[in-house]
């Protein structure tokens, strides 16, 4: 929210919202219906009347999310071919998980379901076991890497943090990261930051970077 803020200080639109089944809004809760409202909600925003009323400039979306978030932020950039502006903060890529938790020991598996059991505490329609198989029924269809191909003509700011433990560099940003990279070089802009997941102490860096990129890009 503090990210946010500081974009609406800056005059832009920013809209933050909760996905279905999730912090009180109705439906059930899952990655893909995540994917699913986002996407609902941008093609809100793309209605002429819409634009018109909410003072829109349909050429100059942004997308960013952080952790889960930067998952559906990949996915919408796959979706959505006009919309150009992609922030990926400490992003999961769930199909890569997928591809590991396939290969893991019981322990493993049972230590993640049960920091998925902690997750699904303020969340409607699902539990520990329904969000661990969909994990599982992604690993063909959502490892970030394979959406590449598709995702020419955009630009891509991707952050993560040396300390996060939730989202590690060397599974959910690196090789994303250096696929972009290789495939778009003058479309794709990083920053790494010392701190954990959620930036605890870097707040204000974070901020300050997102926007220097959005400068970047003429934003």
């Amino acid at each position: 929210m503090d990210l946010a803020q500081a974009l609406r200080r800056a005059g832009i639109n920013a809209v933050f919202f909760g996905y279905r089944g999730a912090w009180g809004s109705e439906g059930n809760f899952s990655y893909q219906n995540c994917i699913d409202d986002t996407n609902t909600l941008i093609d809100f925003f793309k209605q002429p009347a819409n634009i018109e009323k909410f003072r829109i400039d349909p050429a100059k979306f942004i997308v960013m999310g952080h952790s889960m978030g930067g998952f559906v932020t990949m996915n919408v950039a796959k979706a959505q071919k006009d919309v150009k502006a992609y922030v990926y903060l400490s992003g999961w890529n769930v199909g890569y998980e997928a591809e590991r938790l396939q290969k893991a020991d019981a322990d493993a598996v049972a230590k993640r379901k049960q920091g998925l059991a902690a997750s699904a505490a303020p969340l409607k329609g699902t539990n520990a076991e329904l969000l661990y198989d969909e994990i599982l029924s992604m690993k063909d269809t959502h490892n970030l890497v394979n959406f590449v191909p598709e995702l020419a003509g955009k630009k891509f700011l991707m952050v993560t943090a040396k300390k996060d433990t939730a989202c590690p560099a060397e599974y959910d940003h690196i090789p994303l990261y250096d696929a972009l990279k290789k495939a778009y070089p003058n479309d794709v802009s990083e920053f790494t930051l010392d701190t954990d997941h959620v930036y605890s102490v870097s707040r204000v860096e974070m901020i300050r970077g997102v926007f220097e990129w959005l400068q970047s890009i003429s934003y």
